[in-house]
């Protein structure tokens, strides 16, 4: 994946410094291992679409559950990301 323009840059290079944001959803572990490669564990939070059943039975068991994500990993992506970029 490359950025467009004069330079050869990889996106993710661009995209580790970067607030980028995006909405998406991954239900399988080595899914979520990628995003979490590509965006940086810092870029990466849980969400939900509660109360609606539109993806996991049971929040964040995906990521409690990984097998690629170190614990501090999982802390982040489960709330401690959110905290920083909510500011709360």
């Amino acid at each position: 994946m490359y950025v467009s323009g004069t330079s050869a840059r990889r996106a993710d290079d661009s995209i580790k410094g970067a607030e980028v944001g995006d909405d998406g959803a991954v239900h399988l572990d080595e899914a979520l291992r990628l995003l979490v490669a590509v965006m940086g564990t810092d870029h990466v939070m849980l969400g939900s679409d509660d109360p609606f059943p539109l993806g996991e039975e049971q929040s964040g068991r995906l990521v409690r559950g990984s097998v690629h994500l170190a614990s501090d990993q999982k802390e982040a992506v489960l709330g401690h990301n959110a905290v920083r970029f909510f500011d709360l």
